[in-house]
């Protein structure tokens, strides 16, 4: 069956993920959906190069996601409904995390672990969404306030310090001490899971002891009570912010060490079934996944999956259909936007400044080592695995995300000017570009080419 070109497709996020976690939250996923009160999964397409993952989702008729967003709409005008999802994150999170600490690589183990992991990836999903559905109400209200950010970094910043926040604390604390290996141990064994999300590598010893080291205090946001009045609804709203940014990042920190956990397992299938490592598993579907830990080969299947573009995409929420090569390539070339010349474009401040420089676009880990100090960082949309470039860059730019995206929360925690959810920034700006990035006002300007 080929790709439906009649229905109208929108790209929602990209990501760095492994082929087994998208089918499983294509097939698997709607006990997690009719349990958080959200309805069905709906028709979404996952377009894969290697392990780097593009998402798409129809935004109207059958199998659209429209009933899904209007019920998470309508769903976070509630108090009780966003206490019911910190409730649910905690314990849902938690039981992933303890399970994932005794998985094996034996059949029993496995198929009832990945069956739990395809019910909470709905977690990820309500996150992502529910930012973007707050952040619009927020913005909406405080159009024309002068305030605006003070506003949302004041009354919307959770009281749990996120990991990465965590880890800057105890660093301002711990560089002076004079036994920095030991500190630097310790740190390992707290934080060394941070970046590695789902498919990055996690930090070793070397890089705590280099940041204890090479410590720079970092500049401090004061966060003075903004003297604008907010109303009842508005100050609901940052309330709403401020559980879903903390939900957001307590979800980031358990799929991180879920994945690392699970490695080992995905080691053990890769001697069974003819692969190097987990990295080549990865590109396995969770069904693969299981031939694969009773002794498949799929070491032919995992050279084309390097080698060609091809999708997951679930039709009905029933059947997993698997595109390759062509397919897919017209299906991006439909549906991706394409290259945009103008020279100014806006967004949403999530962290005020100015700035400007060089632009380096970071779609995937293959574009790291591009970044360089001082350089202006734009993405689609950032995550865990692109904090170790992120402290070296000057500003951040991204299409997607909302004031709770991973972006907007370093911006604040590093003071780095941010503009998020410009929505086309990848398509207008190129690599050496020069820009002002005025999130004061959050506008981007090219200065020149």
């Amino acid at each position: 069956m080929l790709l439906n070109f009649k229905h109208h497709w929108n790209f929602f996020i990209s990501r760095n993920l492994p082929v087994w976690h998208n089918t499983l939250h294509l097939m698997k996923s709607n006990f997690g959906y009719r349990h958080y009160q959200l309805g069905k999964m709906y028709t979404q397409l996952r377009t894969h190069h290697n392990l780097e993952s593009d998402f798409y989702y129809i935004s109207n008729g059958s199998g659209s996601n429209k009933r899904f967003l209007d019920r998470l709409t309508s769903k976070l005008k509630k108090k009780s409904y966003i206490i019911f999802l910190k409730k649910e994150y905690k314990k849902d999170g938690q039981k992933l995390l303890n399970w994932s600490k005794r998985i094996n690589s034996k059949v029993n183990s496995l198929k009832p672990f990945l069956d739990y992991c395809g019910y909470c990836m709905i977690l990820l999903e309500i996150t992502s969404w529910a930012s973007k559905i707050i952040t619009d109400k927020i913005v909406a209200e405080l159009k024309s306030n002068p305030e605006c950010d003070k506003i949302i970094n004041y009354y919307s910043t959770p009281k749990k310090l996120a990991p990465i926040q965590q880890l800057e604390k105890e660093l301002q604390q711990l560089h002076k001490n004079k036994d920095l290996e030991t500190i630097a141990n310790r740190l390992y064994k707290k934080y060394h899971w941070i970046p590695v999300s789902f498919v990055g590598e996690p930090w070793d010893k070397k890089y705590f002891l280099d940041l204890l080291k090479n410590y720079i205090p970092k500049s401090v946001q004061h966060k003075d009570k903004p003297k604008s009045k907010i109303s009842t609804k508005l100050k609901f709203l940052l309330w709403s912010l401020r559980e879903i940014t903390y939900l957001n990042e307590y979800r980031k920190g358990i799929f991180c060490q879920v994945t690392l956990n699970f490695r080992p397992v995905l080691n053990e299938i890769a001697h069974k079934s003819n692969l190097r490592d987990w990295k080549e598993v990865c590109l396995l579907t969770h069904e693969e996944l299981i031939l694969a830990a009773n002794g498949r080969d799929f070491s032919r299947l995992v050279d084309r999956r390097k080698k060609e573009f091809f999708a997951v995409h679930n039709i009905n929420g029933k059947h997993l259909q698997i595109i390759y090569g062509k397919e897919v390539k017209k299906f991006e070339n439909n549906f991706k936007t394409q290259k945009i010349n103008i020279s100014e474009f806006g967004g949403v401040i999530a962290n005020r400044g100015r700035f400007v420089g060089k632009v380096k676009i970071i779609l995937n880990h293959n574009d790291f080592n591009k970044l360089k100090p001082g350089d202006i960082l734009v993405a689609k949309m950032t995550s865990v695995d692109y904090l170790p470039i992120m402290k070296n860059a000057a500003a951040f730019i991204t299409d997607e995300g909302g004031l709770a995206c991973h972006a907007a929360v370093v911006s604040r925690e590093f003071n780095i000017p941010c503009i998020i959810g410009t929505k086309i920034a990848t398509q207008v700006l190129e690599d050496g570009d020069i820009v002002e990035v005025n999130a004061d006002n959050g506008v981007v300007s090219k200065i020149s080419s």
